[in-house]
């Protein structure tokens, strides 16, 4: 009686909200948004920045400018479909860093991508030399002096800098930093000393005892380049977003020591999630993805078993996806079935030892306080990691994902208007404030069926005919009061 009051009272507030919320659209990500992109490349004017340096950077040297190149939204491409989702500007900033020995060129494609779906994305040129005493601290340094002086940019009424009437003027708007390999780590430092860093993508980062030689390539500094950005993960509280490919011979199992330093701290992040992919090595976010006779750096020659095309577009898809929805209206979280459920499952890519399309594998940790929920319906369905749910799973059912933490017990619920169902609630459910509310399943008070260690649940339900528009909600209880997570608006086509 106590957890259906404690429903009813939560059902209250997500109704107060419903009403005004409108499914959205579902994208493929790794297409070309809406934007045109224009780029420029240029150099702090010295002495630009003056805020107090971060007491970690005191330290680290910068030799001559600080480099970088600039890609922002400029206009609407009339040639795209896509949706201009950010409804023209101001547009969010993303200050990435790049991988060792490497340049802003190099990921060209994947900046460009970015900003055509309405981010201004800045990546430092982190150009010491000779490349083996490349550090990320130093790095992130310059990212730091980066996004502190494009923000005076913005909010100076006198600039003639690309990002004035671009970025907002705000000096506390919030910022993403993301990164490749050292760059993934040189962004711990950074959202470690800059608050208004709440989301952070890594992709294939490196970790010190996971690297060595590699090819014909020594990099010397970074065998003791990561050590010191540990407690800033463990410290950090904002979304983390991590991504490796198992071919990734190079930082090998990196992202999983990522993930449990994020997790060990005594603050945890209000979003951790890892993704594994199949097939995936350890450029494929880069322009040697792209190009027709790629250049294998260091002379290695083993890139992963997925074409390296499928591979950028992968990346593609995870860094956009991950940024749009920390950006956008919490609605678009929908699109995480595409990363993190059934429409990424039921994908195919090219594989080179297959000498065709196989079926996408990947995994997913989750360790999200604040949990992520999504519901699409699906065309194939699958043995789903839902207890009591029967099986076969009839086609064109309710696909319905939740990363949560390991334990949490779960309950879900369906929510559609009575005046879609001619005024009377379907048989099991019942009417609270104008809806037809069905209690699809509970684990409340089973400790045979909490979420397990990856902290995902995954259902598929075989509900209501075509033509309805509801939405999916489900509680989450963690030894303690539940935990709401957001609305999951879906539509059954006709």
């Amino acid at each position: 009686m106590r957890n259906s009051v404690l429903i009813l009272l939560l059902l209250c507030v997500c109704l107060t909200t419903l009403s005004a919320q409108v499914p959205p659209a579902l994208f493929h990500y790794d297409d070309l948004g809406p934007y045109n992109v224009s780029q420029v490349d240029s150099f702090i004017p010295w002495g630009a920045v003056n805020v107090p340096i971060p007491p970690v950077f005191q330290n680290v040297p910068i030799s001559g400018f600080v480099g970088y190149r600039l890609y922002w939204p400029d206009g609407l491409d009339p040639a795209q479909t896509t949706p201009d989702l950010f409804a023209g500007s101001p547009f969010p900033l993303l200050v990435f860093n790049h991988g060792w020995a490497s340049n802003p060129g190099d990921y060209d494609g994947l900046m460009s991508h970015l900003t055509s779906w309405g981010f201004v994305v800045a990546v430092v040129n982190y150009n010491v030399f000779p490349v083996e005493i490349q550090r990320p601290i130093e790095q992130a340094y310059e990212s730091w002096l980066l996004k502190n002086y494009l923000i005076s940019e913005a909010c100076n009424p006198n600039s003639t800098h690309p990002v004035h009437g671009v970025l907002a003027p705000d000096p506390n708007q919030p910022v993403a930093a993301a990164g490749h390999s050292m760059g993934a780590v040189a962004s711990i430092f950074l959202a470690g000393v800059d608050s208004s860093i709440d989301t952070l993508v890594m992709m294939e980062p490196f970790e010190q005892s996971q690297i060595g030689v590699f090819g014909t390539c020594s990099p010397l500094a970074l065998f003791n380049g990561s050590a010191a950005a540990e407690p800033f993960a463990q410290n950090y509280t904002g979304a983390a977003y991590l991504f490796e490919g198992n071919d990734d011979q190079l930082v090998n199992n990196s992202v999983d020591m990522w993930f449990n330093k994020f997790n060990s701290g005594s603050v945890v992040p209000r979003r951790l999630v890892q993704l594994s992919v199949d097939g995936v090595g350890h450029f494929g976010c880069t322009d040697v993805a792209l190009a027709t006779q790629p250049y294998f750096p260091c002379g290695i020659t083993n890139l992963g078993d997925m074409g390296l095309l499928d591979q950028h577009l992968v990346h593609r898809r995870f860094i956009t996806t991950t940024l749009l929805s920390e950006f956008l209206d919490e609605s678009f979280e929908n699109n995480f079935i595409d990363l993190f459920g059934d429409g990424f499952r039921d994908e195919s890519f090219d594989s080179l030892s297959a000498g065709g399309p196989v079926q996408v594998g990947f995994t997913v940790q989750s360790a999200c306080p604040d949990a992520i929920i999504w519901a699409q319906e699906v065309n194939t369905p699958w043995n789903a990691m839902c207890p009591s749910m029967g099986t076969p799973i009839r086609p064109n059912s309710l696909a319905f994902g939740v990363l949560g933490l390991p334990g949490d017990y779960d309950a879900t619920y369906v929510l559609i208007p009575l005046t879609l169902l001619g005024g009377a609630c379907l048989p099991g459910g019942f009417v609270y404030d104008n809806f037809c509310v069905l209690n699809m399943y509970s684990n409340l008070g089973n400790p045979a069926n909490v979420i397990g260690a990856s902290g995902v649940r995954e259902c598929n339900f075989g509900i209501v005919s075509g033509g309805v528009t509801a939405s999916l909600v489900s509680y989450l209880w963690r030894n303690g009061p539940f935990d709401l997570t957001r609305l999951a608006s879906f539509s059954l086509a006709p």
